[in-house]
């Protein structure tokens, strides 16, 4: 989680920001080029949309809305292209802006009845690096793909909040001062999002999120490097494999990924073939009760043990030479439980319905002092170890 949280960092402003907004890494000669080139493609399908009208009057609002935060000072921040770009694009929204702009009250009555579509069609993909408890670079692919699979109805949005938006300038210094200033951001952002489609996401992800994935998977595979537990080196390979899955899909080509994918292979290699070695030599521990009511106390245990999954039990062992008397104290909000038992260990070996897989589970019974005499009530499972598997030609042995 705390390199989960490392990589937070790095990309929340970027994943709050417009989808364009990854071309802030790199040098500025780059990024004058990339900031143009958006612009320009932006200029182009508003000229095609004005050229139309009054049909495409939407689409020209929109696409010039999308560039707004490039071609609009606002927030003391100045326009990201040059002058001359400036120069055309305010007359491109002259021409698109000549006719039915709306006032302020109209502005915030429509944004706040769209509020909701707002927040379905922008979803998590731009909000997810705020919970530091569930990002991964997984969950950011998820739901890029999401909103990838919701671009129709967002496009539609789009057209919609453009159509009845009042003029770029306007609406950039509304975002900082209007009363539905937050809405006026989103539908900003999520226009620049939509116009620069499945591949700025992709470019995106690519050139800012690739290489910190690499580097959290190799940080994986680096815990996973100092220990032989089994169940760990598949969890360390779980976690690398996020990183990995996210890499082949940012990036299908880039040969780090493709090394992280062959070493976290290795990790599950080495796994499986230190829990086969394990699996060999389990064995059911051995029966030690010398009671003689042992065939019975067996069929308790029986009736006690409780397991969620469809299960046969194959075989009931005592592990314990005797019962063993033990005093009980358990706190929680609220309540107090103090009591006295009398407990005793044993394995119950299991075999699953779905796989024929065979398990032993070591598991403490008890039985509760009713407070009176030498009574006490029936056997119930006290305590649990945690289970292993056991190959089926050592469960009677």
């Amino acid at each position: 989680m705390v390199a989960r949280a490392m990589l937070l960092a790095l990309v929340l402003v970027v994943l709050c920001s417009p989808l364009w907004a990854w071309r802030t890494v790199g040098d500025e000669a780059a990024l004058k080029q990339q900031y143009q080139a958006f612009v320009d493609k932006a200029m182009a399908e508003a000229e095609k949309g004005l050229a139309a009208q009054p049909a495409e009057v939407a689409q020209a609002r929109y696409v010039l809305l999308a560039v707004a935060d490039l071609c609009v000072p606002a927030g003391g921040y100045d326009s990201k292209v040059p002058e001359a770009t400036v120069t055309a694009y305010k007359a491109a929204v002259a021409k698109a802006w000549a006719s039915d702009v709306p006032d302020d009250a109209a502005f915030t009555a429509m944004l706040k009845a769209n509020e909701e579509k707002l927040n379905q069609a922008y979803i998590r993909a731009f909000y997810i690096a705020d919970n530091a408890d569930t990002y991964t670079v997984k969950t950011v692919a998820e739901e890029f793909a999401k909103a990838g699979s919701k671009h129709p109805a967002a496009l539609a949005l789009c057209l919609e909040i453009a159509g009845k938006s009042i003029p770029p300038a306007a609406c950039m210094k509304y975002t900082f001062e209007g009363d539905a200033g937050s809405i006026a951001r989103a539908a900003q952002q999520l226009m620049a999002n939509v116009f620069g489609g499945p591949a700025t996401i992709q470019a995106m992800c690519k050139e800012t999120f690739v290489p910190n994935a690499q580097d959290q998977g190799k940080q994986e595979l680096a815990r996973a490097a100092a220990t032989n537990d089994p169940d760990e080196l598949k969890m360390y390979a779980k976690f690398a494999q996020e990183y990995v899955d996210f890499i082949a899909w940012a990036d299908p080509d880039n040969a780090g990924g493709k090394e992280l994918a062959a070493q976290t292979q290795a990790v599950r290699d080495k796994a499986k073939k230190i829990y086969e070695a394990q699996l060999a030599a389990n064995r059911v521990p051995p029966h030690r009760y010398a009671g003689g009511d042992a065939d019975a106390l067996r069929e308790q245990m029986k009736k006690a043990f409780m397991f969620e999954q469809p299960h046969s039990i194959v075989r009931v062992v005592i592990t314990s030479p005797q019962w063993e008397e033990k005093p009980h104290v358990w706190t929680g909000y609220n309540a107090v439980d103090v009591g006295w038992y009398k407990l005793i260990d044993g394995a119950i070996v299991i075999k699953l319905t779905g796989d024929n897989t065979c398990w032993v589970h070591p598991v403490t019974f008890g039985r509760r002092w009713l407070g009176h005499g030498d009574d006490y009530g029936d056997l119930v499972v006290y305590g649990w170890a945690d289970r292993y598997q056991i190959l089926p030609q050592w469960v009677n042995k």
